[in-house]
Formats: structure tokens, sequence, C-alpha cells
């Protein structure tokens, strides 16, 4: 799959068909002064804190992301 293609399944609220291309051991670094900043050493740390966490704010929403 093309990295254009799997961008855009995060604006549409797939995240799941985005993370399943995704490797496990991948390291993520959020930056920024909100409550998700922070450096992730898996796919499942990151998941679980960002968009775990998301969801029971959003209560059933999708986490919808627009990349520029």
């Amino acid at each position: 799959m093309n990295s254009a293609k799997m961008y855009e399944y995060l604006s549409t609220g797939k995240e799941n068909v985005f993370f399943d291309s995704v490797a496990d051991n991948v390291h993520w670094t959020i930056m920024g002064t909100h409550l998700l900043v922070g450096v992730y050493n898996s796919k499942a740390d990151f998941l679980k804190h960002t968009f775990e966490r998301l969801a029971r704010i959003l209560k059933g929403m999708s986490v919808i992301l627009k990349v520029d």
C-alpha cells in the first residue's frame, strides 16, 4: 500500500487499517503541550496512551487526523 493511501485512512476514521501497516516496534515521539505528549516505544504503547485515551474522551466518536 502506498503511503498516501495509508494516511488517507487516518483522515477517514479507519485508523485500524493504518495501524495494521505499522511495525509493532516503531518508536513514536509526540511533541507539544497537551495530554498526549510523550515517547512511546511500541505501537501498542502508543495506541494505549493516545488513541485509546482519546476514544474514552470522545465517547464513541472516531479520531480523525488531517495530514498536511
